[in-house]
């Protein structure tokens, strides 16, 4: 191929580490292809996602959030090297089938998931004397977020990485000096509304109605 690629590594992340049938979907898989699949722990998908992200852009320190399907990953790196990483056990699919939410968020749901989240992080000792660092979106809820604003903004480019939101589009550092427990708060409930948004903007091609992201940087 044009990059040279030679070898391929399948690996297979939280929905597979949660399945009650996951030894025998990977002796299937391998008895009918002959390919050994290799299961992820959350740590080592972190990890991955830090690599992508810091061989990918020109930035020194940061927290990176992959919001997944049925994890969240954090990543807090300081002069491009990792000091501490966490995968919480939810995510965009487990959050809606944890909290009901089908079709339309009720504004009594949307408490209860800010509630819980914020019982996650305060698991994390060390995401609470962070201050003053870029967040780092990596995900489908961030990239309907960042194709939302684009299609609102009529911008030039639909290119999703390095795509940059300020604070008051919501969801991502582009500059200010934030304080990242009140971000990641923030953009997880921003991002739990943008499947919605995202969703409703594809279905009806209705990019000239104005997006509402709520929230208090603090």
């Amino acid at each position: 191929t044009a990059n040279e690629i030679t070898d391929i590594i399948p690996v297979l992340t939280a929905a597979v580490r949660r399945a009650a049938n996951q030894r025998s979907l990977l002796d299937e898989v391998y008895a009918a292809t002959g390919i050994n699949l290799t299961l992820l722990t959350g740590e080592q998908e972190a990890i991955y996602v830090y690599q992508g992200v810091i061989n990918t852009m020109d930035i020194d320190a940061g927290v990176i959030m992959d919001i997944g399907g049925g994890t969240v990953e954090l990543v807090h790196f300081e002069k491009r090297q990792v000091k501490n990483l966490a995968c919480l056990p939810f995510g965009t699919v487990t959050l809606t089938e944890q909290f009901g939410l089908h079709d339309k968020v009720q504004p009594e749901q949307m408490d209860a998931i800010e509630e819980f989240i914020a019982a996650q992080f305060d698991e994390l000792p060390w995401l609470q004397n962070i201050s003053n660092l870029p967040l780092i979106g990596v995900g489908g809820s961030f990239r309907n977020v960042g194709k939302v604003l684009r299609k609102k903004k009529k911008y030039s480019l639909d290119i999703a990485h390095n795509y940059f939101m300020t604070e008051k589009e919501g969801c991502f550092v582009c500059g200010n000096a934030l304080h990242v427990n009140d971000l990641v708060d923030h953009v997880s409930y921003c991002a739990t509304k943008a499947g919605v948004y995202a969703a409703q903007y594809e279905d009806q091609r209705h990019y000239d109605q104005p997006i509402h992201v709520e929230g208090n940087f603090g």
